[in-house]
């Protein structure tokens, strides 16, 4: 299958989600490491929800653009934005107009919001195919993630990183 413009990913598969290539890859490892009785690391680097954010057309309508809200923070000119190296050469400035339009920020959103959930479906079916490999019981899952949104201002603050852990020795009873 051809990409739009004939591009193809490194498995000759056109117009195939980064996240999706991803998904594949670690499912893949797991078969493998089926034949191998060792332990394994394995990293996998979702793009996601970084520029460009190019989400599946179903993911993108399941957030209506009329439903999404602009922050209560938001400004059109960050007033302290020089002071902080952020002026408008810098590239997360360029990716919306300038000054910032309530409508950017509703799209801005929408494509987020759309990359996220897809994401999040990807790594629902990794985790999947982690357990079917029946290595889920005696591995160690992290997951970190920096703020993705262009924002330095207005939408997130930057400081905050998601950071998720799973020690498999320490499940509770049911869970």
């Amino acid at each position: 299958m051809e990409c739009e413009k004939g591009g193809k990913d490194i498995e000759g598969r056109g117009g195939t989600h980064w996240s999706e290539v991803l998904r594949e890859d670690a499912l893949g490892f797991f078969e493998d490491s089926k034949k191998h009785d060792q332990p394994f690391f394995m990293y996998v680097a979702f793009n996601a929800a970084h520029d460009p954010r190019q989400a599946p057309k179903e993911y993108v309508d399941m957030y209506a653009l009329e439903r999404m809200k602009v922050p209560e923070s938001f400004l059109p000119k960050y007033p302290y934005k020089e002071n902080i190296d952020a002026g408008k050469n810098l590239r997360d400035e360029r990716l919306a107009p300038f000054p910032r339009t309530e409508y950017s920020v509703k799209v801005n959103r929408q494509e987020y919001y759309a990359l996220i959930t897809h994401m999040d479906a990807q790594i629902g079916l990794i985790l999947d195919g982690l357990e079917k490999s029946g290595n889920a019981d005696n591995t160690w899952i992290f997951f970190s993630a920096d703020h993705g949104l262009m924002g330095k201002q207005n939408f997130m603050r930057s400081s905050e990183v998601t950071w998720i852990s799973n020690d498999p020795s320490q499940k509770t009873a049911g869970s």
